[in-house]
C-alpha cells in the first residue's frame, strides 16, 4: 500500500470534513453546504465508502487531499504532510530537510520562533518582557503554548542563528526577517527589543509576527508600539487570522466566533476557556478572512475596546460598520458610476452582534478582572443594529432639533444597509418614535440615501458572481447522469452500450470514458449475467473504477488511444457515483430507465440538429448557386435525418 492509500484508508473523509463544515445524513451518504461558495441549499454530496466528495454547485471534489487544499490553500506536498501526520503514517519518501523555497522559508520562521522564545525565557536583557507578561496574568504554560518570545535589541542576533543553521540571506529575507541596508550591501534584523507573537496559518504552521516594542523603550520608541511581518509567500495578511488555528474546533462546536482587538485580549481569552475567541490585529477583517470563519459559523460577535473609539459613539459605530461592509460589493453602470449592494448570498443567516465592554478598558483587562462577567457579557451581545441605536440615542433630547437630525443622519445609512424590507420598517418606526420626526419623513430620506447608493437591493447582486456555478459542456452533464442511473441500476448497462454512439459526445474526457465503458462491458464476458440479470447488489463503481487504474484499459476498443488519464476518468466515474446517490436515490427502476431513455433521446436530437443545421447551411449555398442536383440530394439527406428525430 502507498503512503497516499495508507493515509486515505486511515482517515474517514467524513470525520475531516466534519472538522471544518456540518455534514447532514443522506441515505448511505452525507451532504453539506459547500465551503467553497455561498449557497443556500446542500450541493455538497460525500461518500464515507468511496472516500471521495463532490459539489454540484461549483464543481470542487475529489479525496482528502482535494478537500485539504482546496479549504486551507495548500500544496499537495503540504497536504500530504498534515494528513500524514493526522493518520500516524510514517512518509517513506518525504524530504524531511526540505528543498523547495516554500519549505525552507517555513523552516526560517520556524527557528526564529524558537529563537526568540528561548531568548524570552533565558535572556537577562529580556527580564522586562517577561516581568509584562507577568504583569498580564499570563502563565508560564500559556507563554510556552503560544510560543512567545523576544527579539533582542540587536542588529544581528536572529540573521547570525539563521546562517549558522543553513539559511541563505535570499531565504531569510523573503521570510520577511531582515531588511535590506540602504548603503552598502548585507541585512539587519527586521524586530529588534520586542516581545514577539508568532502568527500561524490554519495547519498551525509560523508564518508571521507581531512585534510588540519592549515596556522599558515605549517611551522613546519611534517605530510604533506594534509592527509586523510584510507581506510574503507565506503571509497574505488579509486571509491570516491570528489564534484561528486554536479556535477553530471551539467555533465550530460553539457555533459563533468572537473577535477581539489585539493578540493579547485573544491569548488571555484562551488561557480563561473562552477558546472561540480569535483576533482582528487592529483592522476590519477582510472579505477572505471573514469567508475562512464563515465557514465554521454564521455567528459573529464583535468586542471593541474602550479606548478604540472613546466616547465617540459615531467613530465607534463607523468602526462596527466595517463589519457591515463585508456583505457589500461594488459594481460600476454602464456610465461608470459606483454602486454598493448588500450581498444577499454573503449575507444570508449571518448574525451580527457585539460584546459590550463594561467596567475595564479591553476584553483583555475584564477577562482577568471577572471571568464571569465576561461571560455574561458575550451571551448578552446585543444586535448590531440595537447596538447602533443605543449609541445614537444616549442623552437623547427630543426638543432639540440639532439632536434629532445628528441621530438621523446616524442611523438611516445604517439602515438602507438592511436587505429586509420587514426589518426597515421595524427600525423607523422605532426611530420615529424616539427622536419625534414623522416616520414618513424618514422614510423619503432613506430613499435618497438607497437612489444615492444603487439601493442595497438582493435581486441587483445576483449577476455580480458571488453565487459560483459549475459550467459543465451539455453532453458531459448528460452523460454524467447517464452512468449515475447505470451505476444505481447495474442491469441497465446494456441500454447504454446499445443506445449511446461516440458521435453524440464531442467532450473528450466523455468521450474517452465511454469508450473505455464500452471496452469494459465487452471484457467482462463473466459479468454479462449479472448485468442482463436483476443483480443490483453487483458493485458496478468498483469494477468500472478497477478496470480505469488498469493499463490495459489504456486504449478504446477501436485501437485508438484515449486523451484523458485514469485518474480524469475515475474523477467523472466519482462524480457520476455521488449524482447516483444525489438525484437517483429515490428513483425506482422503471423510473430510472424511463429517466434514460429520455436522456439518450435528448442526446440522439442534440447531434442530429447539429447535422440538420449544417445541412441547412449547404442547402441555402447549394440554392444560391442554383446548383440543383447538390440541392436535391441536400434536401433528401435533410429529409432522412427528420424521420430519424424522436418529437
Amino acid at each position: 500500500m502507498s503512503d497516499i492509500e495508507e493515509i486515505k484508508d486511515r482517515i474517514d473523509i467524513t470525520d475531516l470534513m466534519s472538522e471544518y463544515i456540518k455534514l447532514m445524513p443522506a441515505g448511505v451518504n452525507f451532504k453539506a453546504l459547500c465551503p467553497f461558495h455561498n449557497e443556500k441549499t446542500p450541493s455538497l454530496i460525500i461518500s464515507r465508502e468511496k472516500k471521495i466528495f463532490k459539489c454540484f454547485g461549483c464543481g470542487a471534489g475529489g479525496d482528502i487531499f482535494a478537500f485539504l487544499m482546496k479549504i486551507e490553500g495548500l500544496e499537495f506536498p503540504e497536504a500530504k504532510k498534515v494528513l500524514a501526520q493526522k493518520a500516524g503514517v510514517a512518509l517513506s519518501h518525504y524530504d524531511h530537510q526540505g528543498s523547495g523555497q516554500k519549505v525552507r522559508l517555513l523552516k526560517a520562521m520556524e527557528l526564529a520562533k524558537k529563537y526568540y522564545h528561548h531568548v524570552l525565557l533565558n535572556s537577562q536583557a529580556a527580564q522586562p518582557a517577561r516581568d509584562y507578561l507577568t504583569s498580564r496574568g499570563l502563565s508560564e504554560e500559556t507563554i510556552s503554548d503560544w510560543q512567545l518570545g523576544y527579539s533582542p535589541d540587536d542588529w544581528s542576533s536572529l540573521y547570525d542563528f539563521l546562517k549558522k543553521r543553513g539559511l541563505t540571506d535570499e531565504e531569510i529575507f523573503l521570510a520577511g526577517l531582515t531588511i535590506r541596508k540602504k548603503t552598502g550591501s548585507g541585512f539587519y534584523d527586521r524586530f529588534r527589543g520586542r516581545l514577539m507573537f508568532p502568527i500561524n496559518n490554519v495547519s498551525g504552521e509560523t508564518v508571521a509576527f507581531t512585534a510588540r516594542v519592549s515596556p522599558q523603550n515605549e517611551a522613546t520608541e519611534t517605530m510604533g508600539k506594534y509592527i509586523n511581518s510584510p507581506q510574503t509567500e507565506l503571509y497574505d495578511k488579509s486571509r491570516v487570522v491570528f489564534a484561528f488555528n486554536k479556535a477553530k474546533a471551539d467555533i465550530k462546536a460553539k457555533d459563533s466566533v468572537v473577535i477581539v482587538e489585539g493578540q493579547m485580549d485573544a491569548i488571555t481569552a484562551h488561557q480563561n476557556g473562552f477558546k472561540n475567541v480569535i483576533a482582528s490585529s487592529g483592522t476590519a477583517l477582510t472579505l477572505e478572512q471573514f469567508q475562512l470563519l464563515k465557514r465554521y459559523t454564521n455567528n459573529f460577535l464583535f468586542a471593541f475596546d474602550l479606548d478604540l473609539a472613546g466616547q465617540n459613539a459615531t467613530a465607534k459605530g463607523d468602526a462596527l460598520a466595517k463589519a457591515l461592509d463585508l456583505y457589500v460589493v461594488e459594481s460600476a453602470d454602464e456610465r461608470g458610476r459606483k454602486h454598493s449592494y448588500i450581498d444577499a448570498n454573503l449575507s444570508y443567516n449571518i448574525s451580527v452582534k457585539v460584546v459590550e465592554i463594561s467596567g475595564a478598558k479591553d476584553p483583555d483587562e475584564m477577562i482577568r478582572r471577572n471571568p464571569l462577567a465576561w461571560q455574561q457579557a458575550v451571551k448578552n451581545a446585543k444586535p448590531i443594529m440595537e447596538y447602533y441605536f443605543d449609541l445614537a440615542l444616549k442623552g437623547l433630547n427630543q426638543a432639540d432639533i440639532n439632536y434629532q437630525l445628528k441621530t438621523a443622519r446616524q442611523l438611516l445609512p445604517q439602515i438602507s444597509k438592511i436587505n429586509n424590507k420587514i426589518e426597515i420598517d421595524y427600525w423607523l418606526k422605532k426611530m420615529s418614535q424616539k427622536i419625534a420626526i414623522a416616520e414618513d419623513i424618514l422614510r423619503e430620506e432613506l430613499a435618497k440615501i438607497l437612489k444615492n447608493t444603487g439601493g442595497f437591493k438582493a435581486r441587483e447582486v445576483e449577476n455580480l458572481g458571488s453565487e459560483k456555478k459549475e459550467f459543465l459542456p451539455k453532453d458531459l452533464q448528460l452523460f454524467r447522469q447517464l452512468l449515475a442511473i447505470v451505476l444505481k441500476y447495474p442491469p441497465l448497462l446494456p441500454k447504454i452500450i446499445d443506445g449511446l454512439k461516440t458521435e453524440y459526445l464531442s467532450n473528450q474526457i466523455t468521450l474517452d470514458l465511454y469508450k473505455r465503458l464500452v471496452f469494459f462491458y465487452t471484457e467482462s464476458v463473466g459479468l454479462k449475467p449479472y448485468l442482463f440479470g436483476d443483480n443490483l447488489s453487483i458493485d458496478l463503481y468498483g469494477l468500472i473504477s478497477d478496470f480505469l487504474k488498469d493499463d490495459k484499459a489504456g486504449s478504446s476498443p477501436l485501437g485508438e488511444e484515449n486523451n484523458s488519464d485514469s485518474q480524469e476518468l475515475i474523477g467523472l466515474l466519482n462524480e457520476s457515483f455521488l449524482l447516483a446517490n444525489k438525484d437517483f436515490g429515490e428513483l425506482s427502476e422503471r423510473e430510472a430507465r424511463s429517466e434514460l431513455e429520455t436522456i439518450l433521446r435528448i442526446l440522439n436530437n442534440d447531434y442530429l440538429n447539429k447535422k440538420i443545421n449544417l445541412l441547412n447551411q449547404e442547402l441555402k449555398e447549394a440554392e444560391t448557386q442554383d446548383d440543383r442536383e447538390r440541392t436535391l440530394n441536400l434536401s433528401w439527406e435533410l429529409a432522412e435525418l427528420l424521420k430519424k428525430k424522436e418529437w
